[in-house]
Formats: C-alpha cells, structure tokens, sequence
C-alpha cells in the first residue's frame, strides 16, 4: 500500500496504521480527535446547475412508451422530456 501523508506533512505507513488498529481494538488511542480534511467532495457531481427536487407519479403503459420513444428520437433521457413538457404546460397557465 502507498504511504499517506497526514495533517501537517506527516508520512502515514502501513506499519503506523497496523500498529494504531491494535492499540485501538485495545482501547489505546493516540492523539487527540481533529477534523478530518478531505481533498475533493464526497458523491458524485451535480447532474444539474439548479437544486431538483424528485417526483414520483403513475401514467398509462402507452404514455410512458411515448414518453421513451420521444426521449430516445431527441437523444436525451424520459425526464429531460416530461421536464420539458411540465414547463411548457407551466408557461401556457401561468398567471
């Protein structure tokens, strides 16, 4: 395994990490709790610049394959087409 280097330039080793699990299971426990740095963000990046919020609802078996088949003419997925859609029917009854 490759060495870590810890907060403030500290070289991690294997044998370091063996040596501190041990103690651990021992109850030994060296230093004092810190916060932990990670270097780049935990997940996966966002799909989509605005905050989206899931919504689940049924339709009929036809519809869905209409919806699939529209979305796979454009090259794009169903719920960019019935996002689409929900805006436009949005913008025609907006008040």
């Amino acid at each position: 395994m490759d060495n870590f280097r810890g907060e403030g330039g500290v070289d991690v080793t294997d044998e370091m990490l063996d040596k501190w699990e041990s103690d651990a299971e021992k109850g030994i426990y060296h230093g004092k709790a810190g916060n932990l740095h990670i270097k780049k963000p935990l997940g996966r990046p966002p799909l989509y610049e605005e905050a989206m919020l899931p919504i689940t609802f049924r339709i009929s078996v036809e519809d869905a394959e209409a919806l699939k088949a529209s979305a796979d003419k454009q090259g794009v997925k169903v719920g960019d087409v019935v996002r689409e859609a929900c805006k436009l029917l949005l913008a025609q009854h907006a008040l």
